[in-house]
């Protein structure tokens, strides 16, 4: 029920409150109506009981807290809160089974001459939602601090291990022992047997498996032999606590601060490390200046500066493309900066009033140790993606690239009517220049080959390592005339070439196998590089030193290789158990090793 009438008490106003059985009417004086106004549209609901505990009066905020009407509760006895002038906390109930929070408090007053009590209560559920709301999120932000610096941590364990693992990896390199130099021969040797299975029928096959079956198992027992010779004493661990950071190289350091003391503070530290270079700047105009003039390692910054924030600042360097790595240093930030700081771009972040040497030198320490590790990692996921498509003796495409370009250049040809053509190459006689000379003159040989390949070929054309000494070049748009254009340019370029590292002297001239899409219709890429393998057959059937152009028309056709037919295959089959049996123990200690 609303403030409804005035009471007055001999000549002194006062807020009369009239209950359902009242009957008589009062006057109101203008100081009451404004009374009853901050009663009726003030933000609490207001109560009064007498005496005895019933509900004489409620404003129109009741119903609003407390989801009642006024008269479904006016006569109703209503408990008061002890102690009194006591604020306290209580759950309220509504209709539909949820609850509000209020506050709630009671004073002792004056009701028509007796005893009675004044009850307020605030709705806080709003506050207290935004109150727990910003605990949790003062507890997440705390969370993610402690994660990242437990994480700084695990990057400062990995850098060690990377460290070790680098060590040792430079060991096992200076005796050809790279996973990938492994994995090629084992491949090989495999993959050849596979291809025996396949060709069983076939000599002139069966004689080029067999030769790669044994320069891989002599691949593999040379560097299983020169991993034995590694004194054992090379791969004792680093110590864990070792410092990474070598004082040793000269860093240049940027301090955005443009306070004197706080200053003052960065230099007295730095000037104990003489190979530490420090350069100031007191405004981000001025920082942005020196970093587009001159080679910074590293930034420390001011949070709070004459023209921005250090947020601002880094938002700068990122639109014109500055990568320095930054360590934020303010009296001005909390965990909720420190996050965004980091979030922003910053390696690290450090509070002044905890700046002395030892945090100072760390921090810079840490980020450093970042910034290389990163670099590490960008170096290493570039490696891998050119391992990925490329062959690691010859800097050209690997089988597996091939593979792909084929089928999209292939697809171009169906879509757009246009020609594709292949060359196929083999080294003449390449395993004598292994046998004569060595496995390291032939892996000069054939680098050498391919940096010859690579300049005598168009900016369209792609050259691909087909394995071994063979390899594949597909020339788009180009017709089969082209195509016998570009192999006889090549033949006569290695027809001339000499092998020379210094030591030994060869010559070794190519043959070349051709086959085009618009000349033999393949129906596939497989097809058309079938087509290329036969041709390259009769070429080196042929005499060699030479290219030959595939001369049927479908997969069906055959190569002229009766005679070879007579030979006894059964003594191929015993050759090639006998090596088998000599690589199988090689593979075997290589898989143990790695173990």
């Amino acid at each position: 029920m609303s403030v409804n009438q005035a009471i007055s008490k001999k000549d002194q106003p006062c807020i009369g409150l009239k209950s359902p059985d009242a009957q008589v009417e009062y006057s109101c004086s203008p100081a009451t109506k404004d009374l009853r106004n901050i009663i009726d549209k003030g933000p609490d609901a207001v109560i009064v009981v007498d005496s005895d505990g019933t509900v004489r009066f409620v404003n129109d905020v009741y119903t609003t807290v407390f989801g009642r009407k006024a008269d479904q509760v006016m006569g109703t006895h209503y408990m008061v809160p002890r102690p009194l002038d006591v604020s306290i906390e209580i759950d309220i109930p509504l209709l539909d089974g949820s609850f509000r929070i209020g506050k709630m408090k009671a004073v002792e007053i004056e009701w028509n001459g007796g005893q009675g009590f004044l009850i307020t209560v605030q709705d806080v559920t709003h506050r207290k939602k935004a109150d727990q709301e910003l605990r949790r999120t003062t507890e997440d932000l705390k969370k993610t601090v402690q994660e990242l610096r437990r994480a700084n941590q695990r990057i400062i364990n990995q850098q060690r291990a990377v460290i070790e693992e680098e060590r040792v990896k430079v060991l096992l390199q200076m005796a050809g022992a790279t996973a990938h130099e492994l994995n090629q021969p084992l491949t090989a040797l495999l993959g050849n047997i596979d291809l025996i299975k396949l060709n069983g029928d076939n000599p002139y096959e069966l004689n080029r498996c067999m030769d790669r079956i044994e320069e891989a198992g002599k691949k593999i027992s040379g560097i299983i032999r020169r991993i034995q010779t590694i004194p054992r004493e090379d791969l004792q661990k680093v110590d864990s606590n070792a410092s990474l950071f070598n004082l040793k190289k000269k860093v240049t350091i940027l301090s955005l601060e443009d306070t004197e003391h706080d200053f003052e503070k960065i230099k007295n530290v730095c000037q104990n490390y003489k190979n530490i270079s420090l350069i100031r700047a007191t405004c981000i105009k001025d920082a942005i200046t020196v970093l587009e003039r001159g080679k910074i390692d590293l930034i420390l910054l001011d949070h709070v500066l004459p023209d921005g924030t250090s947020i601002d600042f880094l938002e700068l360097m990122t639109q014109k493309g500055i990568d320095v790595p930054v360590v934020v240093i303010t009296g001005q930030g909390d965990e909720m900066t420190a996050s965004r700081l980091i979030q922003s771009g910053a390696y690290d972040y450090l509070p002044k009033n905890r700046i002395n040497e030892r945090s100072l030198i760390q921090a810079i320490v840490n980020t450093l140790e970042k910034v290389r590790l990163k670099k590490e990692v960008r170096d290493v996921q570039k490696k891998m993606a050119e391992m990925s498509t490329k062959d690691d003796l010859t800097g050209l495409f690997n089988r597996r690239h091939m593979d792909e370009v084929i089928r999209q250049e292939f697809s171009r040809t169906q879509r757009y009517h246009t020609d594709l053509s292949c060359l196929l190459l083999d080294l003449d006689f390449f395993k004598l220049v292994n046998d004569s000379f060595g496995h390291i003159f032939g892996d000069y040989v054939l680098k050498e080959f391919s940096i010859v390949l690579k300049q005598n070929m168009r900016e369209s054309d792609t050259c691909f390592r087909y394995g071994g000494e063979e390899f594949m070049i597909l020339l788009p748009n180009t017709d089969i005339q082209g195509a016998q254009l570009a192999a006889e340019k090549i033949r006569r370029v290695f027809e001339t070439k000499i092998y020379d590292d210094g030591t030994n002297k060869a010559s070794v001239t190519v043959s070349i196998g051709i086959a085009s899409v618009g000349h033999h219709h393949p129906k596939a890429p497989k097809d058309l590089i079938a087509f290329a393998d036969m041709a390259l057959y009769r070429a080196k059937a042929g005499g060699r030193n030479r290219y030959v152009i595939y001369f049927g028309g479908t997969m069906d056709s055959t190569p002229d290789w009766e005679p070879y037919q007579r030979k006894n295959i059964q003594q191929l089959k015993e050759r090639i158990s006998s090596i088998a049996g000599k690589t199988r123990k090689a593979s075997i200690a290589s898989i143990a090793l790695s173990d």
